[in-house]
């Protein structure tokens, strides 16, 4: 069996969308000629934990760590001692508010955007560079392949292929020089101009690119001459089947859901006071619907999504494991997915939509009408993408799905989608795999 070197951040007990992508692929790998050789993070600063993910990759024996400088861990101290702060003037000015971040949080980004290049997880390169060269002489890969973001992991590969001119694939989930949580502040000209260096190196020296849309396919091919344009490749996100439910349980409510983060920032008010509109003039639909948040929110956000929305009508809760997570999603309801709005989101089709596709629940989509995710949507036939604004189309989905509830057709049961099946997917990557090491 040929072995690749999986060279990635976020790796379980990580939550998550990002960690289930390399996840998968190293979970099936196997079955298709090629052992996973994982290098990861020691300490790694998540914006989750999820233990239930570590029985996705309980079998992957070789799971190497390395450990990483992470300034987060300062960030995160400074920002409980200004949380503790007395009230004030200091306290006003720093905390979160509706409009916009807190005056401490814009001062980190700025910090975070131009102090570290590419990411802030620059702090691993080193550790990992010197423990990539241990497990190459150890367990002798036939090839590397690194996944971002972070986009750390990148140089860490490219290191090691310098080393030793190892096959060498690169995998983007989000773009790099376009991401939105890396634009987030100004950048100095000369860290601009560095990222940009550092991203077309990557893509240079690269053997093969893999993007999880096409619009971030599009970004990279931008970056290189017609000369090199064949090695990019697009790789979706996809859905497991050992994951899919064999029926979906019924609800006695008209839900609705949405699982993620709430961001303060870009995300569409409408559709909450959409859903108060048809509450306050409809009351059997006020008996009916019920509307809930699964995932992390700020408390500002939390207060105006209480203030618009009757507590009889809503349910907040935290982050969930992601076995629970795909449990709920076989239950009869609306799905909701937004793409905040934000530059260059056209790119982006979030993973948990594949996810949702197998369930047969209808899918309110909320983003750009000409974007990725649009596509995935109408390829699929699973729901619709209404542009931001559009106040009047999120209550007629919410009018036409309550009349399927009703009626007892609001889902269609579990539905396959064999395209973009993690086996049929992984498949894929082993096939660039087997081309690449012939």
């Amino acid at each position: 069996m040929k072995k690749a070197l999986i060279i990635t951040y976020y790796w379980p007990p990580a939550g998550g969308g990002g960690v289930q992508r390399v996840a998968k692929f190293c979970k099936y790998l196997p079955e298709l000629g090629w052992e996973p050789v994982v290098l990861t993070v020691a300490n790694g600063n998540y914006p989750a934990q999820d233990e239930s993910l570590l029985a996705e990759v309980a079998q992957i024996e070789k799971v190497y760590r390395a450990p990483s400088l992470e300034p987060h861990v300062l960030y995160n101290g400074l920002a409980r001692l200004v949380k503790r702060a007395p009230k004030g003037r200091s306290g006003s000015e720093n905390a979160t508010s509706d409009r916009g971040p807190s005056r401490l949080h814009r001062l980190g980004e700025l910090v975070r955007l131009n102090l570290f290049v590419p990411d802030s997880r620059i702090g691993w390169r080193r550790s990992a560079r010197r423990k990539g060269l241990e497990i190459i002489a150890r367990e002798q890969p036939d090839l590397i392949f690194s996944s971002s973001p972070p986009y750390t992991p990148h140089l860490i590969a490219s290191d090691l292929k310098k080393v030793t001119g190892l096959p060498w694939v690169v995998d983007f989930r989000d773009p790099w020089l376009e991401n939105h949580a890396y634009n987030t502040a100004p950048r100095l000209g000369f860290i601009k101009q560095w990222n940009r260096k550092l991203e077309t190196r990557v893509l240079q020296k690269a053997d093969h690119v893999l993007a999880a849309n096409p619009g971030i396919k599009n970004f990279a091919m931008m970056k290189l001459g017609e000369d090199q344009q064949g090695k990019f490749q697009v790789i979706t996100n996809g859905y497991d089947v050992e994951d899919v439910r064999p029926a979906i349980r019924p609800l006695p409510r008209f839900t609705v859901s949405y699982y993620g983060t709430v961001y303060p920032q870009g995300f569409p008010m409408e559709l909450f006071e959409g859903m108060r509109e048809l509450i306050d003039a409809d009351p059997a639909f006020a008996g009916d619907f019920h509307f809930r948040i699964i995932g992390s929110i700020s408390p500002n956000v939390r207060a105006s999504v209480e203030q618009t929305v009757p507590a009889t009508n809503l349910t907040v809760s935290d982050y969930i494991p992601h076995s629970d997570m795909i449990d709920q999603l076989y239950e009869t309801q609306a799905l909701v997915v937004v793409l905040n709005d934000f530059v260059n989101n056209h790119v982006y089709a979030p993973g948990k939509i594949y996810e949702y596709l197998p369930s047969g629940n209808p899918i309110l989509g909320i983003g750009p009408a000409n974007g990725d995710a649009a596509a995935l949507l109408a390829q699929t036939q699973a729901g619709v993408m209404l542009n931001y604004g559009d106040k009047d189309g999120i209550k007629q989905f919410l009018i036409d799905q309550y009349a399927k509830w009703k009626g007892g057709t609001l889902s269609k049961g579990p539905v396959g989608y064999p395209p973009f099946e993690r086996q049929h997917l992984t498949r894929e990557l082993a096939d660039v795999f087997n081309r690449l090491t012939a």
